[in-house]
């Protein structure tokens, strides 16, 4: 008998703890849970250095849960983002609603990934660039300014060589080379 309680309780205790955190997987072409909207989108984001501009659909969720984590997936089931949804999210005395630390996942139209990029309170941190499913650049920056601080390039997934920026006297940014 005090052995089916223990279980019963050890049961029940690990369900209590793991209900803090929803985790949910999800689908962008879900219509139930994502509203889409199709745009035009240019080559950095100007009409003037595009040379084809593409119809892109841009999705948002329609009643996110608060303290939710989750894994968005594509049309091709490729994994496109993943955060935890925050009600509010505080960061430079600024307040803002959604995914407040998250990664978003970037492709190529083959299907292979091309960049993983970081995003932490609001504000990108890193960014990860892929070639041939190997890792070749991270890019760092700077939360306040949004300016590079580091790039690690790799070769066959080993650090090769670092290029720190610095801000030099005169104004202007002085790159370092560390091997």
């Amino acid at each position: 008998m005090k052995y089916y309680l223990l279980i019963i309780f050890i049961g029940f205790s690990t369900i209590a703890f793991s209900q803090k955190v929803d985790t949910l997987r999800v689908k962008e072409t879900d219509t139930l849970l994502f509203n889409h909207e199709t745009r035009t989108q240019y080559f950095c984001g100007l009409p003037l250095f595009s040379k084809r501009p593409e119809e892109v659909t841009v999705y948002s969720l329609k009643n996110p849960k608060p303290n939710t984590y989750y894994y968005i997936y594509n049309a091709k089931n490729k994994l496109v983002k993943e955060g935890k949804y925050i009600k509010n999210c505080v960061f430079d005395k600024q307040t803002t609603k959604g995914f407040c630390n998250f990664k978003t996942y970037y492709y190529a139209k083959n299907g292979k990934l091309i960049g993983i990029n970081y995003i932490q309170n609001g504000r990108s941190f890193k960014f990860e660039t892929y070639h041939k499913q190997q890792l070749k650049h991270v890019t760092f920056y700077d939360k306040h300014t949004g300016k590079i601080t580091k790039i690690e390039e790799y070769e066959n997934g080993k650090l090769q060589e670092t290029l720190v920026y610095q801000k030099g006297k005169n104004g202007y940014y002085d790159i370092i080379r560390v091997k």
